[in-house]
């Protein structure tokens, strides 16, 4: 919401956002349901999923054909690993509140990792973190010290993962409150304190917070 609000929408397409924002994930619901599990590489991709459970209970009925195309499409590919890569045309609206939601939930996902995780148990944090080395290293930072994120699928310990995450800034925000955000929060700063500490993970954190810094004087502007 605080996104939308950055961008003085009007009232119509302030609905429209939260609409988006509500129900982006509620396939989560029916997948853990079927599959007992949250992980997408074991289950199904949720985002399709999520789409899927609202045309099937013809929740949209009401939204007329282009609210209702906007709500499907950002929706369907929130999660996909780079929106150049979506194989189909997309009006500018529809790219709007795509990049939108996909910023709402990297952010959802810091808050996680930053003000839930600590707070768990190590099974817990194992779990959440998709059975991931809990103890491991970096093993190798010359992705992220070239501002590339690496892919999820590439990272075998959470401290390689947290840092996949982290390195979203590079590329993958669009909108200027969205870093507000992250930076208001201290989202990075509160996983990095429960981190276990090595060489490589100070450098890459230093790194990433120093680019975060240049984004709030300007230095990298986002699109919106």
């Amino acid at each position: 919401e605080k996104i939308a609000k950055s961008c003085n929408l009007n009232e119509h397409d302030m609905f429209i956002a939260k609409v988006i924002g509500m129900y982006h994930d509620i396939g989560r619901f029916k997948q853990y349901f079927v599959y007992k599990t949250y992980d997408d590489k074991k289950s199904v991709n949720h985002a399709i999923y999520s789409t899927e459970v609202l045309k099937e209970n013809d929740i949209l009925r009401d939204f007329n054909e282009e609210d209702r195309n906007i709500i499907y499409k950002s929706i369907y590919y929130h999660n996909v690993y780079k929106i150049e890569a979506i194989d189909e045309e997309l009006t500018k609206n529809e790219v709007f509140f795509l990049k939108m939601i996909r910023d709402a939930d990297r952010l959802d996902i810091y808050d996680s990792m930053a003000n839930h995780v600590p707070n768990m148990s190590k099974e817990e944090q194992y779990i959440w973190y998709n059975e991931r080395d809990l103890d491991g290293d970096v093993s190798d930072n010359n992705q992220i010290k070239e501002k590339v994120s690496p892919s999820m699928k590439e990272c075998s310990s959470v401290a390689e993962s947290i840092f996949a995450r982290f390195s979203w800034v590079f590329s993958d925000f669009s909108f200027k409150e969205a870093i507000n955000i992250i930076v208001e929060g201290k989202y990075f700063e509160k996983v990095y304190n429960y981190m276990k500490k090595s060489n490589k993970i100070n450098e890459l954190y230093l790194f990433i917070m120093d680019y975060i810094q240049k984004i709030m004087h300007g230095e990298n502007n986002l699109e919106y």
